[in-house]
């Protein structure tokens, strides 16, 4: 899919690397900012605190997300010792923790919910496949037939697990979003037209929201997919992407203005 996107992994299609940035960060390591109820005076606001959360032995990590609960874990990825990328899980106080990989040197924690951890990683033979991380285990949840496929956002409806993310198909020639609910990956079939759609976010009424091209250009919109219907969410610029939903189906996200400037 053309155009500047927020999520790398857009552009597997056409197999740019989802891994540079991580191997450009040089000296920087995840941080997590704590809020403080206490007041110093009248007139202050919330005090805050700044703590470092370390790495995997590398000189770089990078915190993505991190659950609702009133202690909560921190997940993104980090360079190990031996200049490998995995994901990470880490608590200020308890230190950070190696997820692991399906078998391949990197991998990336990107979305988590209520300990349910998901993202991608890479396998022995070099193919990236969503995955899920539990406790120890990474498991692949395999793709829509091509040899790339990524989990962006997570959620529970009762005791169900929904995942969406991108995956290409056979061929590699496109990009379709994918659903994965019931141990099953299935193509999301948000289309706004064109040959390519990415699914970034989902809530537990399981209303979906993301970014697909447009019929006949490289042009894509934010979209939201509800009950096998999907809306496009239109744009203020050229393109457009939506990148969250909450539970009363907010969407946020970005558009494209000319000269690539982002709002």
């Amino acid at each position: 899919m053309k155009g500047p996107h927020s999520r790398p992994l857009l552009s597997l299609p056409r197999h740019v690397s989802p891994w540079p940035s991580v191997l450009l960060l040089g000296l920087t390591t995840a941080l997590v900012v704590w809020v403080c109820p206490r007041t110093v005076h009248a007139q202050s606001g919330p005090s805050y605190s700044v703590t470092d959360l370390g790495t995997l032995g590398g000189p770089s990590s990078v915190a993505l997300t991190l659950d609702e609960l009133a202690l909560p874990e921190v997940y993104g990825y980090s360079t190990t010792a031996t200049g490998d990328v995995h994901a990470f899980r880490a608590r200020p106080g308890y230190g950070t923790f190696d997820l692991g990989t399906l078998g391949g040197r990197r991998s990336e924690a990107r979305k988590s919910h209520l300990y349910t951890v998901v993202g991608l990683s890479e396998r022995a033979d070099g193919q990236t496949h969503a995955a899920m991380f539990d406790y120890g285990r990474v498991n692949d949840l395999g793709t829509l037939g091509g040899q790339l496929s990524y989990a962006n956002g997570v959620t529970r409806q009762q005791q169900s697990l929904v995942i969406v993310g991108g995956s290409t198909l056979p061929g590699e020639a496109s990009t379709h979003a994918f659903i994965y609910r019931d141990s099953s990956m299935v193509d999301l079939g948000a289309t706004l037209g064109g040959a390519n759609s990415v699914a970034n976010d989902v809530n537990t009424a399981q209303h979906v929201r993301g970014t697909a091209e447009l019929r006949g250009t490289f042009v894509h919109h934010a979209f939201m997919w509800m009950g096998g219907v999907t809306s496009d969410l239109g744009s203020l610029g050229e393109g457009s992407e939506a990148t969250a939903i909450n539970e009363l189906d907010v969407v946020v996200g970005r558009f494209d203005l000319a000269g690539g400037i982002q709002h």
